[in-house]
């Protein structure tokens, strides 16, 4: 029964060939390798500017919402959310690059150190409490900054741990 049902939404069983659509743009099925690797390079340099336009534009909603337009609730709370999102991303990067060991090597071996987070996590702090005039919201917004930094740093240190691993086996 149910695959009487699929056939019934399966235009190619009908004779109707699959149209391209709009999401096909960012599909790299029929490219070869080296389409492949031009692409995922394209990608990536597309994410990391993302990355810092959002952190921008999320900041920039803040600050409007503590010097120019003060106590704008909304506008501070979607600026922590466009952050939020932001970050979120940014750590789901990192989590996906150190589980398979591909975090820039620089990169992993400074932050991948114990004194890098415990670095981090003091600056945020030191930041948060010279900031105490300024609206929950932005010392939020700082605090959510660093301890996303910290959070990258355990990843930084799998990601040594999973090279390591890889390099032993070798």
């Amino acid at each position: 029964m149910s695959k009487n049902n699929d056939k019934l939404f399966d235009l190619e069983s009908i004779g109707i060939e699959r149209q391209e659509t709009a999401g096909d743009l960012i599909s790299d099925k029929d490219l070869d390798e080296m389409q492949k690797a031009a692409t995922y390079k394209l990608t990536f340099g597309i994410y990391q500017t993302s990355y810092w336009i959002w952190l921008i534009i999320s900041l920039a909603m803040l600050f409007t919402a503590e010097f120019k337009d003060k106590y704008n609730l909304s506008l501070s709370v979607f600026g922590i959310i466009i952050e939020l999102i932001d970050l979120a991303m940014y750590i789901f990067y990192a989590a996906k690059t150190s589980s398979k060991g591909l975090m820039s090597e620089k990169f992993a071996k400074a932050a991948g150190k114990k004194s890098y987070i415990i670095v981090y996590l003091a600056i945020g702090i030191m930041y948060m409490s010279w900031f105490y005039s300024m609206s929950i919201f932005f010392r939020l917004y700082i605090g959510l900054v660093y301890i996303s930094f910290c959070i990258v740093g355990l990843y930084a240190i799998r990601n040594n741990k999973v090279v390591e691993k890889m390099n032993s086996e070798e």
